[in-house]
């Protein structure tokens, strides 16, 4: 924080920035590699994607965002994605590195600093982070079958047994 005001620091937000991008590009592509999220039919045109940005759309916007703004961030990010199921072969894990490493660049690109410290996010890349990070929400964290164990882990933070 700067001083006594609450507003964070411009290097407290890049880094905020890049942890954000950091966790969301390394949890999608491992949990594509383990098959777990579906990029590779995400990116046709399917009601797997239909039903993914509208239930992450619906989500965001109770968090602000703008839900039009999230379908037009996912639609971005679909070209971007697998056109095959991973299956570990040497040319499936050269493109994974490739993947992330572009999602990396775009997200940092989305950053704009100016000399006097103030920085300032691009809206279309904030957009296109958030949604991303939906996608481990969607297919691993609110997964049904994920449910029991989050129950579990909850009832032993709690006490119950």
């Amino acid at each position: 924080m700067n001083g006594s005001s609450n507003v964070a620091s411009a290097e407290a937000r890049i880094m905020d920035w890049a942890d954000d991008i950091a966790y969301a590009v390394h949890d999608v592509q491992d949990f594509y590699r383990a098959g777990l999220i579906p990029l590779d039919r995400l990116r046709r045109h399917s009601l797997k994607a239909e039903q993914f940005i509208a239930a992450a759309a619906g989500f965001l916007a109770t968090k602000g965002l703008d839900a039009e703004k999230c379908h037009t961030a996912f639609l971005g990010l679909q070209a971007l994605l697998p056109q095959e199921a991973y299956t570990g072969s040497i040319t499936d894990r050269a493109a994974m590195h490739a993947f992330a490493s572009g999602l990396i660049t775009r997200f940092a690109d989305g950053i704009l600093y100016h000399p006097q410290g103030a920085i300032r996010e691009v809206e279309a890349q904030r957009y296109e982070l958030e949604v991303l990070k939906q996608l481990t929400w969607y297919y691993v964290i609110n997964r049904p079958a994920s449910r029991p164990l989050q129950a579990r882990r909850t009832a032993r933070r709690a006490g119950l047994f």
